[in-house]
């Protein structure tokens, strides 16, 4: 015996407008389409599921049982179309969120209120070089990366977005000699201990040009690191300098012992942004996460502007 849902759906319509012409209109169907369609349900189940009198109409004994099943359907339909419409809207999925060491100490702070609005979406989170993560999002694995997007152009197929310009400055643990100096002078800076991140990485490359732009060419690296977590940590309790963008001293749950040394450089702006696949399956859902990163930055952008 083969039941097609849709026929159980139309006993609960007639169940519920209690008029084989009104329960008709609700499917938009004419009344001679749902008459033919109530007879071939009849006639499956061989039995009488709906009575009509000048009244309208009414289930049957046997016709209340089964329109229960009926309901459970209709309730799945609609919440089937209450999900195609959250997807639509970006409140539902899953997406998967790349970031490199040093915005993962910013970026996670904002996905709570990201998923505040958004109660059936998950987030998965990664946390990898940049190079990495793009090659994550060319492969389908990550859907959207975000980082330093000065340090590496995105490949054909990809997009980059700024969100915001943070700025490097030369972080030093606030017990630091040099933290304690009125004036701090280039040869102060060449002789200090320095922590960098690994060698022939993407930001260590970056930072260097930075420091050779302004003449520093000859600094003693005593330590160099894959965590921006470890570096601020080793900085933090060491006498120990390192070029840092400033939003993890505004940010981050260890900046109480840490300092940006005044000390100006030049080309240390630093733009902050996302990167991912413009013909994205959910690209709602992106822009949304984008646009919250955006105004969870947005005191930074004023700030950053008036300075």
């Amino acid at each position: 015996m083969h039941i097609a849902p849709r026929h159980l759906v139309l006993l609960v319509r007639i169940a519920d407008h209690g008029s084989l012409t009104h329960a008709a209109q609700s499917l938009n169907l004419t009344q001679s389409a749902l008459s033919q369609s109530l007879k071939q349900i009849e006639e499956t189940i061989g039995a009488k599921l709906v009575e009509r009198n000048r009244q309208g109409a009414k289930l049957t004994e046997i016709g209340e049982r089964i329109v229960r099943y009926g309901r459970v359907i209709d309730q799945m339909v609609a919440r089937t179309r209450e999900d195609i419409q959250d997807w639509e809207a970006g409140k539902l999925g899953r997406l998967a969120i790349g970031v490199t060491p040093l915005p993962a100490r910013i970026v996670p702070m904002a996905i709570g209120t990201f998923l505040k609005e958004r109660p059936k979406l998950a987030v998965t989170l990664f946390e990898d070089s940049l190079p990495s993560l793009i090659a994550g999002i060319e492969k389908g694995n990550i859907d959207v990366a975000v980082g330093y997007i000065g340090m590496a152009q995105p490949p054909d197929g990809l997009e980059a977005h700024r969100l915001y310009d943070d700025h490097l400055c030369i972080m030093a643990g606030r017990d630091h000699p040099l933290a304690q100096k009125d004036k701090i002078t280039h040869a102060d800076l060449e002789g200090a201990n320095w922590l960098e991140h690994y060698i022939g990485t993407a930001i260590q490359s970056q930072t260097r040009t930075i420091l050779a732009l302004n003449g520093f060419t000859q600094i003693k690296t005593q330590i160099e690191l894959g965590s921006a977590t470890s570096l601020m940590s080793i900085l933090a309790s060491n006498h120990y300098i390192a070029l840092m963008p400033k939003a993890l001293l505004e940010l981050s749950d260890m900046s109480e012992g840490l300092i940006a040394l005044d000390y100006p450089l030049e080309g240390t702006r630093w733009p902050m942004g996302y990167i991912y696949r413009p013909e994205h399956v959910m690209p709602n859902l992106i822009w949304d996460f984008a646009e919250m990163l955006r105004d969870n930055f947005s005191d930074r952008q004023k700030a950053d502007a008036s300075s």
